[in-house]
């Protein structure tokens, strides 16, 4: 729409711009036919010329005539002032106009541009690795002054990092009297070796392998004799070396991408380690490996993604050997020769105890809860009953399930996951509150335990919820609800003007600066906007009560928190982004007893009090509103959701943009080098 906007008013603009050159363009090349003059004007011609003619010139002056003047000249000359200021007063307004449609464009501009959910992602800017005016201290090593010569004129090929790396690697250097780090007299020690291996195995934890290649190096495999003979390119092995392991430390401990970077609706921190912390550790430990992996998360999810990223889950799904026959549908409670062989089979496949594997023929309530898991980790409806797409999918192990999880979409999906994951802080807290959108689900955990898990409902993907962690600090029951002004602007305020009495007549307050109450249908509500309305509108506690009976606040810049509501039915959808960007639990009176420690008649009692009532928690618990397209089921089986807001792709044009970057920069220079010969 936004395209078709600026179409329009280039295309204005170019028919004023023509208008404007024309009416230039007569105006100065226009011949103004003289009409015949006469006879009193010829006599005046005359005389003037006459006169000129008759005037002594100065001796080493020059006589300047005075050229005779008609009326119908002056005529022409007033003719062309009047319409040189009519071309200025056309200018002017061509021009105002043009002021007018780029104050507009601009507008709109920064309209679409505050609506826009995603960024276009820019890493931070990479410099090379060098400084002419680097000093210090160099200590006895034979290495010591080719790393000093390396990091003040630079490696070949160049090294380049961020200026906060750079410093930080200067800065370790420097305290060390510029000894290397990983090498020595006859190449790499054996902290080398490990840290070159612990690079190598980049790709266990879905990160990039090339981009912890020292730039110096072809592979990961031994180092050249040759490259070690050389103490130049040895300086540039050890910088290298020390860079790439402290991407590695950062990237493992804070993920590739900066998320505030991707879109409005990101709000974290990711708990990524201080270079300066991570260069010391890497200098003094002896195990670099151990130290780099104990920076990757050590959440449950995040060790199952990993494992599952590397096919550690492979054996449980071989595809069998002998096929079940066809047959009529089999259900809870059949009797048939081939419940056997579907007991078999699903023993084999590890949904089944190996001792409870061909007992009987008869299909009973174990077999039954086999089934349905079964079912859903293949993708299939879990209605218990082995038909034709439950019988091919026990036949084939490789079906639905294993077919997606060897796609490339599924494999993209575990690589953002684990991504996401790094953002989350290490410590969640030994009882908190953890919110994925993509599965409309929320958990309460403690101690590594989940005792409460519900379904949400969340915002609409024109009103997405965001991604921050909080701590939750009260309960209010019975609450009133403070209409945000986005709401009023778009459903409320338009219907006020209609009917000044529509907010009394649907059981809403108005509130003035003072805090006192104010009758609707006394307000002006033409005279008012969303940006400039004086008034505060509530509505009062109850049962149609938009945020329902309880509502469970954690203080965040975004004004989101967690409430019932009366609509209780869209919790029977699959797909329940319905808010304007608050969570909605459902069950909030299970809810409060877990996080208050109430009992449920204490918490009916203070519900049916009708009044509202703020209960402060004794103890804050942290919440995590968190994004995983990958979430375990209540049997602990990856699920793949549906990326509703476009935060896969999202994050995956930022990955892309991060590992491309360098090999873009080559072809840029590529091509300035062949402009600069082809000039030549």
């Amino acid at each position: 729409m936004f395209v078709g906007f600026s179409n329009k008013v280039c295309a204005v603009r170019s028919v004023l711009n023509c208008i404007l050159a024309a009416i230039c363009f007569s105006a100065m090349f226009v011949v103004q036919e003289a009409k015949p003059a006469s006879a009193s004007d010829r006599a005046v011609s005359t005389f003037w010329q006459q006169a000129a003619k008759k005037r002594p010139a100065a001796e080493g002056s020059k006589v300047r005539l005075r050229q005779a003047v008609s009326p119908q000249s002056i005529s022409v000359r007033q003719r062309n002032k009047r319409s040189v200021r009519a071309i200025q007063q056309q200018t002017s307004r061509i021009s105002r106009r043009n002021r007018q449609l780029t104050h507009r464009v601009a507008l709109r501009q920064k309209r679409e541009n505050a609506q826009k959910e995603f960024f276009d992602y820019k890493p931070e800017k990479r410099i090379n690795l060098r400084d002419r005016k680097l000093r210090g201290e160099v200590s006895d090593n034979s290495y010591s002054s080719w790393i000093l010569h390396t990091l003040r004129y630079g490696a070949k090929p160049r090294l380049r990092t961020d200026v906060r790396s750079r410093d930080a690697i200067f800065a370790i250097y420097k305290e060390i009297g510029f000894a290397p780090i990983w090498i020595y007299n006859q190449g790499l020690t054996e902290k080398g070796r490990r840290l070159l291996e612990t690079l190598a195995g980049a790709p266990k934890h879905a990160l990039t392998v090339e981009r912890y290649l020292p730039p110096v190096l072809t592979s990961f495999g031994s180092v050249p004799n040759s490259l070690l003979d050389d103490p130049r390119k040895a300086a540039a092995l050890e910088v290298g070396l020390t860079m790439m392991a402290l991407r590695y430390a950062r990237h493992a401990s804070g993920g590739q991408v900066e998320p505030e970077k991707i879109g409005k609706s990101y709000d974290i921190t990711p708990p990524v380690v201080g270079r300066a912390e991570a260069l010391r550790s890497l200098a003094t430990t002896d195990q670099p490996d151990d130290y780099l992996e104990g920076l990757h998360p050590r959440h449950p999810l995040y060790l199952k993604l990993k494992l599952e990223l590397n096919g550690a889950n492979d054996n449980a799904r071989q595809k069998p050997v002998r096929p079940i026959p066809a047959g009529r549908l089999l259900q809870k409670g059949s009797v048939n020769a081939r419940v056997l062989l579907i007991r078999a089979r699903l023993a084999k496949l590890g949904f089944l105890p190996q001792d409870q594997g061909p007992s009987e023929d008869y299909f009973d309530e174990k077999l039954d809860r086999a089934i349905k898991k079964f079912q859903a980790t293949h993708g299939l409806a879990r209605d218990g009953l082995v038909g034709r797409r439950t019988l091919r999918a026990l036949n084939d192990g490789r079906s639905r399930a294993r077919k997606r999880r060897r796609s490339g979409d599924f494999k993209r999906k575990l690589v953002l996951n684990m991504e996401r994951l790094r953002w989350l802080p290490r410590d969640l807290g030994d009882r908190h509150i953890i919110v994925n959108q993509a599965a409309y689900q929320a958990q309460v955990i403690e101690e590594g335990r989940k005792i409460h898990q519900m379904k949400v409902i969340i915002g609409k993907p024109r009103h997405p919820t965001p991604l921050f962690s909080d701590e939750m600090e009260t309960v209010v029951f019975n609450p009133y609800w403070y209409i945000p002004r986005s709401i009023l602007k778009t459903s409320h305020l338009p219907r006020a003007r209609r009917s000044p009495g529509y907010l009394d007549r649907r059981g809403f307050e108005v509130l003035n600066w003072k805090g006192e109450r104010v009758r609707s249908r006394r307000v002006k509500w033409h005279k008012y906007n969303s940006e400039n309305l004086p008034y505060v509108v509530r509505q009062k506690p109850g049962r149609k009560n938009a945020l329902g009976r309880i509502k469970f606040l954690f203080p965040n810049k975004h004004a989101v928190y967690m409430h019932d509501t009366p609509s209780r039915h869209l919790f029977r959808s699959q797909r329940r982004a319905y808010s304007h960007g608050c969570v909605r639990v459902q069950d909030p009176a299970r809810f409060a007893e877990v996080v208050l420690g109430w009992h449920s008649s204490k918490v009916k009692a203070a519900v049916d009090a009708r009044k509202n009532l703020p209960i402060r928690l004794t103890s804050k618990i942290p919440v995590h509103m968190t994004y995983f397209t990958l979430w375990p089921d209540e049997d602990g089986n990856l699920v793949a959701h549906q990326d509703i807001y476009g935060r896969d792709e999202a994050l995956r044009k930022a990955l892309r943009v991060v590992r491309t970057r360098k090999n873009r920069q080559r072809k840029r220079k590529r091509s300035k080098r062949f402009k600069v010969s082809s000039l030549e």
